[in-house]
């Protein structure tokens, strides 16, 4: 019987690793370009790099977008142009470079901000055909392998070593490039512990709204969002509704702020799970202060004002449930309060594995005049049912998304 211990695990680890220095040819396999993500540096990991810099997207950038690659593409637009003091000193690339002396003391054998032109004119050089230099120990020719890490739970990797010449090939147009993996347990991006600290998802490889990184791009997302945002949208345009102030009610990651906040809407949502709260900055750019954690219904108790469009989608069940302090009348009272024109609301029903306590027959016409009979909106409708796909999906979700709005 194999033996998985832990001790086992290390010591075969230690032999793979052994191999990879006296072999190294053995573990390489050309990767796409698309695939590779930024690094680290001085062999600290890339989410290890990030949390000192506090640039904890970095980690899943792609190749071609990182800071070399634009340099390179500033570099070919307008020339030796790029070297100027002034102009210089605002691209990515010295930054990053003087972020690694000021972290490292060196970047490079550059140990001061004046030696960075010194390393950027020689990676120009790189790229313009040049052999590179005998600068420091470990640049490498063009072509060269480079050395990457696997990223855990994906099939995408993160540049150990080789950041420069991925570059060039990225700005060549090359497609993939010979990398050597090195054989460890791989890493996780700070992305993905965020994501998975969570918590309803208890570790497992879902996300509850979209994230557009690379590494989270084969993970399953339990609520597509996009179909739910398309039919509000239809309806708020059909009704003349462009504008105003927008409250997501167990907004999770701050989606739909996100994209109501594209649209033009003042918009903040509110989500009792830190860790998604947290997500929302990193993932879509928008501010900490725009997706806040409070619970539910004290929010809603203390809130002084009313929302033009309020959404709540997927919280409404527990209360039903009896999973939380006050009634599900209570609640969704405390949310007519708070909603001045129209209300999106998506509750979890009695076809869904997980909620097998709500009522008997908790679902479409039933939740329908429940809300007719509890709130005081004028006009009560279903927009239709989720997109959400996969056996494993349907079984929880097939969801209606219900519209109440106020006479005007």
């Amino acid at each position: 019987m194999q033996d998985s211990s832990p001790h086992f695990d290390v010591h075969i680890r230690r032999i793979a690793y052994g191999l990879y220095r006296s072999y190294p040819n053995l573990f390489v396999r050309k990767l796409k370009l698309s695939k590779l993500l930024v690094g680290g540096v001085n062999r600290y990991s890339a989410a290890t790099h990030a949390r000192l810099t506090g640039d904890l997207r970095r980690p899943s950038t792609p190749v071609a977008a990182s800071a070399h690659a634009k340099f390179l593409r500033a570099y070919r637009q307008i020339g030796d142009t790029i070297f100027q003091s002034e102009q210089f000193a605002a691209t990515l690339y010295y930054k990053w470079a003087l972020e690694c002396i000021n972290l490292y003391g060196r970047y490079f054998s550059c140990t001061e901000a004046h030696d960075i032109v010194h390393k950027a004119r020689s990676f120009a050089g790189m790229l313009d055909g040049d052999r590179s230099s005998v600068y420091h120990r470990h640049e490498g020719r063009v072509g060269a392998p480079v050395e990457v890490r696997r990223i855990k739970f994906s099939d995408c990797y993160e540049i150990v070593d080789g950041h420069h010449r991925l570059s060039i090939a990225a700005i060549n147009g090359l497609d993939e490039y010979p990398c050597s993996i090195l054989p460890t347990e791989g890493a996780l991006t700070p992305m993905q512990e965020l994501v998975m600290d969570c918590e309803w998802m208890f570790a497992k490889r879902h996300l509850s709204q979209p994230i557009a990184t690379p590494e989270l791009a084969n993970w399953r997302v339990t609520r597509e969002c996009t179909d739910r945002l398309k039919m509000m949208l239809a309806w708020l345009a059909r009704n003349g509704i462009s504008s105003g102030s927008f409250l997501d009610i167990g907004s999770s990651y701050g989606w739909f702020v996100s994209e109501m906040s594209k649209r033009g809407f003042q918009a903040r949502g509110i989500d009792r799970d830190a860790a998604q709260c947290t997500v929302g900055p990193l993932a879509y750019g928008i501010k900490q202060s725009a997706n806040i954690v409070a619970d539910a219904a004290t929010f809603l108790r203390s809130c002084m004002r009313q929302h033009d469009v309020v959404c709540c989608l997927s919280v409404l069940h527990r209360f039903v449930m009896g999973a939380e302090a006050i009634s599900a009348v209570e609640f969704i009272q405390l949310v007519d309060k708070s909603t001045a024109r129209v209300l999106f609301l998506e509750t979890g029903e009695c076809h869904e594995k997980d909620f097998n306590r709500c009522p008997p027959g908790w679902s479409g016409n039933c939740i329908e005049s429940w809300l007719r009979e509890h709130t005081s909106f004028s006009t009560i409708e279903i927009l239709g049912t989720d997109d959400d796909s996969g056996d494993c999906l349907r079984k929880r979700h097939g969801l209606q998304l219900f519209v109440c709005s106020r006479a005007r």
